[in-house]
């Protein structure tokens, strides 16, 4: 075991804080991204998924911090990273990492539960009428949040997508419960040696996790763009990619000559068409 301690040790230190800087400022900017254009063309399923892109951005942002205030303590080992006020704020931040975690399950469940009733409907007679109204999200949202606060245990999803949605779930979470597990029974200590490692799979799977659900929608996926950065980008890159084939090509000067003497000619003959 000493070379998983090792290997954990050399993570941690070099691999884990730069990662996780990356991942959760480019998630926190995606989330903002996403909110501002779901908010743009607002209905209940778009509030709901608001409140889930939400919780996310609340994980990456909460993340940063547990992360930083470890690479601080670790590092720096001033007194006041061990001071009672600070471990009252890192207890506070491990509560809200759960919250939000289990958030982020509840949102999936509830979406696939909406997803059902809405492809169910589609066989009855008033399937136009939308049945997933404002009040029902508000009554969703907050039995969601409930539910969290009470822990309860989702069992319910549907389609394709949902589906691959909880398989991801149960990849990361399943193998954190059996370390778990394997640490109080044994004295093979896995759980915290691969700590930082499962709390960036658990980072990257909240990141996946959403983009999974504006994919399901092809209006958000329209939405994205349109959206005036990714216009932009995608403009910048077609010039780059002519301004480089441009100068690799190059010009034949007898072509090029041929070719003027050809236009010469044509415009000599429509003189003498005119006299």
């Amino acid at each position: 075991m000493d070379w998983l301690d090792h290997v954990s040790e050399e993570y941690s230190r070099t691999v884990h804080p730069p990662l996780v800087l990356i991942l959760c400022i480019s998630g926190s900017l995606g989330h903002l991204m996403s909110m501002a254009i779901l908010s743009s063309m607002m209905s209940p399923t778009n509030a709901f998924l608001i409140s889930m892109s939400c919780s996310q951005l609340a994980l990456c942002a909460n993340f940063l911090y547990s992360t930083f205030f470890k690479w601080a303590s670790d590092e720096l080992c001033s007194p006041f990273f061990f001071s009672y006020y600070m471990a009252e704020t890192m207890h506070v931040s491990v509560t809200l990492s759960v919250l939000v975690h289990m958030a982020g399950v509840f949102h999936v469940v509830a979406l696939s539960i909406i997803r059902y009733y809405s492809l169910a409907r589609l066989t009855t007679s008033d399937s136009s009428q939308p049945w997933f109204t404002y009040k029902k999200c508000r009554v969703s949202l907050l039995a969601i949040f409930l539910s969290v606060v009470i822990i309860c245990i989702p069992l319910h999803f549907t389609s394709e997508v949902v589906m691959i949605i909880m398989f991801i779930f149960i990849i990361v979470e399943l193998p954190q419960g059996l370390l778990a597990v394997l640490s109080t029974v044994t004295k093979l200590h896995l759980i915290v040696a691969l700590g930082d490692f499962t709390e960036m799979i658990t980072l990257m799977t909240s990141c996946v996790i959403f983009a999974l659900f504006c994919l399901m929608n092809g209006r958000i996926r329209s939405a994205f763009s349109e959206t005036s950065c990714l216009r932009w980008l995608e403009q910048w890159t077609h010039e780059t990619i002519e301004k480089r084939i441009g100068r690799s090509v190059c010009r034949d000067k007898l072509l090029d000559y041929s070719c003027n003497n050809k236009s010469r000619m044509v415009s000599t003959n429509k003189s003498f068409t005119v006299l």
